[in-house]
């Protein structure tokens, strides 16, 4: 049984790793921007600088899509767990007098 379950310490192991993944689609939007300036930089003609800086726009939204999804994923769970664990809180600060009184109860018969 889960006891001293906090809301916020969920919420922070939740926050944290949405922040490592915000944290790497920086990385690879940063990446394929510095990846498809060089490119377009080297490239000999002007139409394939333009297709590349295309290609690097679609990757950008991609990703922008992506962390999107990704956040509301993890803020509808920061709100699943906190009203789940407000539900088991609730039910365990209802029951447990009820609980002690039937181990008391226990004991007491098999004595």
């Amino acid at each position: 049984m889960i006891r001293n379950l906090q809301v916020g310490s969920v919420a922070l192991v939740v926050l944290t790793g949405l922040l490592i993944v915000v944290f790497f689609v920086v990385v690879a939007a940063t990446n394929a921007i510095a990846v498809s300036v060089v490119v377009s930089m080297v490239a000999a003609g002007g139409v394939l600088a333009v297709l590349l800086a295309l290609l690097a726009a679609i990757y950008i939204g991609t990703l922008f899509v992506a962390v999107s999804v990704i956040s509301v994923t993890t803020i509808a769970t920061v709100v699943a767990i906190t009203i789940a664990t407000g539900i088991y809180s609730i039910c365990y600060y209802l029951y447990s007098p009820f609980l002690a009184m039937m181990q008391s109860s226990l004991q007491f018969l098999c004595l």
